[in-house]
């Protein structure tokens, strides 16, 4: 996708069919997250085939043998049910207003102020 941790999502491309963009000539994918992971299916066997193959060098912690031992169904079911559920919630955060984006992170951070008091009285 061409993004690293912590950086905001790419705008999906328009239309149904294009889910690809080239930079710099590279092959960027562009899930389109207001769509569910079924509408996404045509990407899902190159976004599969390009784990196997690379996922050792994107990650040092992800052992060659968990990857090589992992079939492409599991893979795809995997990548999902975590992975694009959780980019899919942050890319609906992203398409909030921003007053609410900032009300939301304050609220969080309340939460997890008190759980941490909680804890420590437990």
């Amino acid at each position: 996708m061409g993004i690293t941790k912590g950086e905001d999502l790419p705008e999906p491309l328009p239309g149904n069919k294009d889910f690809y963009v080239t930079i710099d000539d590279e092959r960027l994918l562009r899930p389109k997250f207001d769509q569910s992971w079924t509408a996404n299916a045509k990407w899902h066997n190159d976004f599969a085939t390009k784990f196997k193959k690379d996922a050792h060098t994107l990650d040092p912690f992800c052992p060659v043998n968990l990857i090589t031992n992992t079939d492409k169904v599991a893979l795809k079911k995997m990548a999902g049910n975590t992975t694009f559920k959780n980019m899919k919630l942050k890319y609906r955060e992203m398409q909030r207003p921003t007053r609410i984006q900032i009300d939301n992170i304050k609220e969080e951070r309340r939460d997890d102020r008190k759980s941490k008091v909680n804890f420590y009285f437990a």
